[in-house]
């Protein structure tokens, strides 16, 4: 227990930022980790291999189609990795108030903090773009009502992809600035490998006929008349995607 901290306390002490950025590391998803309220059931239950016990559960409701936008059995899939994207932009926003400390961090310690901030805030990207597609692009920390959040406009797939790669291609180059031994104490954080193998994914997943000019997206626009999936099919993704693994 640290007792009573302000945010300038955070954004000032090198352990108490570290401490800041484990936090968003929770938010990650967790191996075979079922969204809402499954109440034990198998991933498979949402499909046709399985059945769910509990016919309350939510891989019933997705078994048998019983779901829509608004009661979507995902659990807190958008709040969820908003508000993670949210304290990755309020890290970035305050990293340079972060002081070095002798014993505690050097600005290599306090870079490679960064590094993984930025990787951070591209995979819960890339989180909501696989289930999603395209959504607002926040990049800087917005508070509840605030006229630029009620305002901002969902991006197209292929912004989101671009702007992921961008931001992966970003912690790449820190990363690989910093070279810090990954075998020791950093064991589980990100690296320079994990963000080449999250573009890797997100290429993909953007080649793939899913999204790849998918004719059942044909409709989907948003209020100004602006396609916000791939309407042609793009077979040079495919290229990327491969090139990237």
């Amino acid at each position: 227990d640290v007792g009573d901290l302000y945010e300038k306390d955070v954004f000032k002490d090198p352990t108490y930022a570290r401490y800041f950025v484990n936090d968003i590391y929770y938010s990650l998803p967790k191996g075979a980790e079922v969204p809402g309220s499954w109440n034990g059931a198998y991933l498979d239950c949402a499909t046709d291999n399985g059945e769910a016990r509990n016919l309350e559960s939510d891989a019933q409701r997705f078994n048998d189609g019983n779901w829509n936008a608004e009661s979507v059995p995902l659990g807190s899939i958008w709040s969820k990795y908003y508000a993670s994207i949210r304290a990755c932009n309020k890290f970035i926003e305050n990293y340079d108030y972060i002081e070095e400390r002798d014993g505690v961090a050097t600005r290599i310690d306090l870079e490679y903090l960064r590094a993984q901030v930025i990787f951070l805030r591209a995979f819960f990207y890339a989180e909501l773009l696989k289930h999603f597609g395209g959504v607002p692009l926040l990049d800087k920390t917005l508070h509840f009502g605030s006229p630029e959040l009620k305002e901002a406009k969902r991006a197209t797939f292929d912004d989101c992809v671009k702007y992921i790669l961008k931001e992966c291609d970003d912690a790449i180059a820190v990363f690989r600035s910093v070279n810090q031994d990954w075998a020791s104490n950093n064991f589980g954080r990100a690296n320079d490998g994990v963000a080449l193998a999250l573009k890797a994914k997100v290429l993909s997943l953007a080649a793939s006929p899913l999204f790849n000019g998918n004719s059942d997206y044909i409709n989907v626009k948003d209020n100004q008349g602006r396609h916000l999936f791939p309407t042609q099919v793009d077979n040079s993704k495919w290229k990327l995607a491969a090139d990237a693994a």
